[in-house]
């Protein structure tokens, strides 16, 4: 401990985080009564209604088309299972976007905000420093001289570079006398969440609640008050999530994403905001923190495991959402219409990496399931991180059957089971087409774009569609079988073509693969389309680097998102 009086952390200077157990149930003492969520009783048999009678068209229509020519087989009662298990998880999302898009918000009484003492905390960890500090400074500057609430601004930095560290304390130095601090850890103990338990542990104490950012996530100055005021008006709220819009880059694939986040995205947010009430998610950046709460109620312990199974919680937001919520403190969602903003992957290969993490740190998730009392629905949350990844499983094993059994012969089975992959696909697409028409009335003027952009996306989705299915596939193998997965920031894509070929050469032996089963007769002429795709791969993931502009339709004006 240090002796400086300057540096000492007595009992006052020190915010105490313990680990949660999660063979044991907690309650905060300091948690108010947490009013019950004005859920409308519309959006829940939506939600729940909705996927439940999808599931069982599904299995209808295809029991109907294997009975046409005699009794079911047990290879055939398996693909009805997988085909009912994919169409009600996808009608989840499609209900979802119907909740977003007809069901009205319901917004409980709040009384009036008090003055809150805010930090916002920036982690970076080898990023370009002048990128990720000017804006945060930016935004402090406006909230300092617009604010009733009291604001400044932490720098965590877990770099490892000796000139990006003197960059980043450059750059906090020129800010002075501006509110602003900065720390770099000499050991990057767990990671993000190591870095901010560190900072509430010694700094927290001084603060109502933290904002939260990542290097590559932004929010306005509207949005940083109206958190600090949904906060301070809830006294029973533990955090608030907003819902990023992500920014839209230079490359075709960061704007498809930037896309795809504004026409679709906030319709799906707006759902989440409806139906999870006070039982929301956490998504470990752009959003406000209660410091005192998360410190008695979120603090982390190691797993117990063999290979990467044990040790630091990866995909640590999700877990600290459902302690925050188990402690009695609610967590929700602020559906915003602008000001929260995140950026994505430069190209295919960027996002697949970050996937790769992604899928580790939410498998994880499987250790704490049952963990107990978690709330039903942050179960829910937890479980729906796993089965993301699962679901391309699912989706191969799906597709093998289908082609194992001729299931689209001809004749009436024939006609029912292209009946059942009409509606599995027209399902896929209305949440797309609830985003566009709700998108096209809120600005009726730029119409034509938003669906000549839209109808960009969707495609390019589709043709890559397939690879990202085979690659997570790969991806949860590495998982399984204890393979390091490597944590790094954002990278820019500065690759060749023949790199992408190198990364996709499973796909493009995989559709060599189906065209000689094609051509022989092992397959029908429905599963060219796939080879196609899994062929066209290490193309489309080259073109998803280039620059936007040089694809005709991918210059799309997404400088602020849709109002």
């Amino acid at each position: 401990m240090p002796k400086n009086s300057a540096e000492r952390l007595d009992a006052v200077e020190f915010l105490h985080m313990p680990d949660q157990l999660f063979h044991a149930p907690f309650i905060d003492k300091m948690a108010p009564v947490v009013a019950r969520s004005a859920i409308p009783y519309s959006a829940r048999m939506i939600l729940f209604g909705w996927p439940l009678v999808f599931s069982v068209m599904i299995i209808s229509i295809l029991v109907l088309a294997f009975r046409s020519d005699g009794q079911l087989t047990f290879p055939e009662i398996v693909l009805i299972a997988m085909m009912a298990l994919l169409s009600g998880w996808e009608a989840l999302s499609t209900a979802n976007a119907i909740i977003g898009f007809k069901v009205p918000q319901i917004i409980g009484s709040r009384r009036e905000a008090q003055s809150l003492t805010v930090a916002i905390l920036v982690t970076l960890r080898d990023e370009a420093a002048k990128d990720v500090i000017s804006g945060k400074l930016g935004l402090l500057r406006s909230l300092h001289h617009t604010s009733n609430h009291r604001f400044s601004l932490h720098v965590l930095s877990d770099s490892r570079s000796a000139a990006c560290i003197a960059r980043e304390r450059q750059l906090v130095r020129a800010a002075l006398p501006l509110p602003v601090s900065y720390h770099n850890r000499s050991e990057n103990i767990d990671f993000k969440s190591g870095n901010i338990r560190n900072w509430v542990e010694t700094q927290g104490w001084a603060f109502d609640a933290y904002i939260i950012l990542d290097a590559d996530s932004e929010l306005d100055l509207a949005t940083a008050l109206t958190l600090a005021d949904s906060l301070s008006s809830d006294p029973a709220c533990g955090l608030i999530q907003t819902v990023p819009v992500v920014l839209p880059g230079s490359t075709c694939w960061q704007r498809m994403q930037s896309v795809a986040s504004r026409l679709y995205g906030r319709l799906q947010g707006r759902g989440l905001s409806v139906w999870m009430g006070n039982e929301a998610n956490y998504y470990g950046h752009n959003a406000i923190v209660r410091t005192k709460a998360f410190a008695a109620c979120a603090g982390l312990p190691h797993l117990k495991g063999r290979g990467l199974w044990n040790g630091t919680i990866l995909s640590h937001d999700f877990v600290e959402a459902a302690l925050l919520r188990r402690a009695g403190w609610s967590v929700r969602l602020l559906q915003t219409e602008t000001g929260s903003y995140e950026q994505a992957p430069s190209d295919v290969i960027s996002y697949l990496k970050r996937d790769a993490r992604w899928c580790l740190g939410n498998f994880q998730h499987t250790r704490i399931l049952n963990a107990s009392g978690l709330h039903a629905i942050s179960r829910f949350h937890l479980l729906s991180g796993v089965f993301t990844y699962l679901l391309s499983v699912v989706w191969l094993v799906t597709l093998l059957l289908w082609g194992a059994l001729d299931v689209t012969q001809t004749g009436v089975g024939g006609m029912f089971a292209t009946s059942a992959v009409v509606l599995v696909a027209t399902n896929l697409l209305l949440p797309r087409v609830l985003g566009v028409i709700q998108a096209m009335a809120r600005e009726p003027g730029l119409g034509r774009t938003m669906a000549k952009a839209a109808l960009i996306e969707t495609v390019f989705s589709s043709l890559v569609a397939p690879s990202l299915m085979l690659q997570r596939v790969l991806i949860i193998g590495q998982v399984l079988t204890n393979r390091r997965i490597t944590w790094e920031p954002h990278e820019k894509a500065s690759r060749g073509f023949p790199d992408y070929c190198i990364f996709h050469v499973v796909e493009v032996l995989v559709s060599f693969g189906l065209l000689a089963c094609i051509e022989r007769g092992f397959l029908t002429v429905w599963f060219l389309p796939l080879a196609v795709c899994f062929a066209m791969t290490p193309f489309l993931s080259w073109l998803s680097a280039r620059p936007a502009r040089s694809v005709s339709g991918m210059n799309v004006h997404t400088a602020k998102p849709l109002s």
